[in-house]
């Protein structure tokens, strides 16, 4: 009887990958290099043609599905789209025996390893280097990769220590992030708002804020709010909770005031006038013509105008701030010459339309008409300021006593009622009153 065999007594043949060959290379003419790039232009042509030819029917598509079952264009392309970014695309993470062990390789060679961008063609067209992975056993492959493997991994969550690293790692995420989010907008119509705010004091990057056309129109159109001052709030409830978002506003208003206060004093030492101060809406009348300075080193993503109006977060007021105490942005006083070409081109931009002059005040619409304070001419009657009550209230008795009284005080009576009548007089004051009593 002959015996059986079943496969799993049968041991598999492990895979050997096998030396990389390079095809020979052929040698062209150049009539036939000619030809090949004119083949290769026409497939490129005529890939494109059919593509979009494909999208076009794809569009017709969309308009008759929309039509047959009366749903919009938007729904129906929703529906039908099913490309995804790059973010969210499936990868291949394998990792590669042959990989793992030119990474071991590497680590074991240390600082005597080759170093460049030639180090890995040197490495795998070394055939002494490729016997001697041939020769690995399988177990010890499998232990490359998966030290490789953790290698990665904590690789991929190191924290990054210094500040410029984050920052640029930050700035650099957020740009895939609003690409991705304007492709997928595209392709499904939908709106999006992004908004990124440090969370901690350790770093310096700016608030980051993307919308879309239809939410930046909301916020500004629906909500009343200013994208800006939306995101500073949104910084100071980060970084220090309710209390922190409640208080922005108040961090703001000082670090504004502090700033004012700088260039204020900045002004009153290169003009020597102790009154001057600055002014945004008239600064050429008010600070170029009248003191001959002007400013210079005003940063370019900032526009130059009040603060109140065109600085919006914490960052940019401690970033002008810490720029006019270094001096940075400073004042420059001017020359005659260089006030009077300066006024030449502002009057030929004016001229041309380049520029906007301030608007002057309205004017009250009762100049030059004389305003009536009194109610004989015409106009109302001044309210009184003062009491409309005696401080004091005289009885009766009083008022008899001192009647009686009133002819000694105007004679020549005795020296009881004269000194009566000085007692009171100093007491109310001087009289009013014909018979020479004091009012109370």
């Amino acid at each position: 009887m002959a015996r059986t065999r079943f496969y799993k007594d049968v041991i598999p043949s492990v895979p050997k990958q096998g030396v990389l060959r390079r095809p020979p290379r052929v040698k062209l003419s150049a009539e036939a290099r000619k030809i090949l790039k004119i083949r290769r232009k026409t497939t490129a042509m005529s890939y494109q043609e059919d593509l979009d030819n494909a999208w076009g029917e794809i569009e017709r598509m969309k308009d008759q599905l929309a039509m047959k079952y009366s749903k919009s264009r938007l729904r129906v392309g929703m529906d039908l789209h099913g490309g995804r970014g790059s973010l969210t695309k499936g990868r291949r993470n394998k990792t590669s025996a042959w990989n793992a062990f030119v990474w071991k390789m590497r680590q074991n060679a240390g600082e005597s390893a080759p170093r460049g961008r030639g180090a890995l063609a040197d490495i795998t067209q070394n055939h002494e280097f490729r016997q001697q992975y041939e020769a690995t056993s399988p177990e010890e492959r499998e232990s490359y990769v998966k030290e490789l493997e953790r290698h990665k991994a904590t690789n991929a969550k190191a924290q990054r220590v210094s500040t410029r690293s984050k920052t640029n790692d930050v700035i650099h995420t957020v740009a895939v992030i609003e690409d991705e989010l304007v492709n997928l907008g595209l392709r499904t119509g939908v709106e999006s708002m992004l908004v990124v705010v440090k969370g901690t004091t350790n770093m310096t990057t700016k608030p980051r804020m993307f919308t879309t056309e239809r939410i930046e129109n909301f916020l500004a159109g629906t909500l009343k709010i200013d994208p800006g001052e939306f995101v500073t709030r949104m910084e100071g409830c980060a970084l220090g909770g309710l209390k922190g978002a409640a208080n922005h506003k108040n961090r703001l208003s000082s670090a504004r005031s502090t700033l004012r206060e700088i260039i204020n004093t900045k002004l009153v030492e290169i003009s020597g006038d102790t009154t001057a101060s600055m002014k945004w809406t008239h600064y050429w009348r008010d600070i170029v013509v009248k003191h001959r300075v002007i400013v210079v080193g005003w940063p370019d993503d900032i526009p130059f105008g009040n603060l109140s109006d065109v600085v919006k977060t914490l960052s940019d007021y401690e970033s002008l701030t810490r720029k006019w105490q270094s001096g940075k942005i400073s004042f420059k006083a001017l020359t005659e010459q260089e006030f009077t070409e300066m006024d030449e081109d502002r009057q030929h931009r004016i001229d041309n339309g380049e520029i906007d002059i301030p608007l002057p005040r309205k004017t009250r619409s009762d100049k030059g008409k004389q305003r009536v304070g009194s109610s004989e001419g015409g106009g109302r009657p001044q309210k009184r300021k003062g009491a409309k009550s005696r401080e004091h209230v005289r009885s009766d008795s009083d008022s008899a006593q001192g009647e009686e009284s009133g002819g000694e005080r105007n004679g020549d009576g005795g020296d009881c009622g004269g000194s009566l009548a000085t007692a009171r007089d100093i007491v109310a004051g001087p009289s009013s009153s014909s018979n020479g009593v004091a009012g109370l």
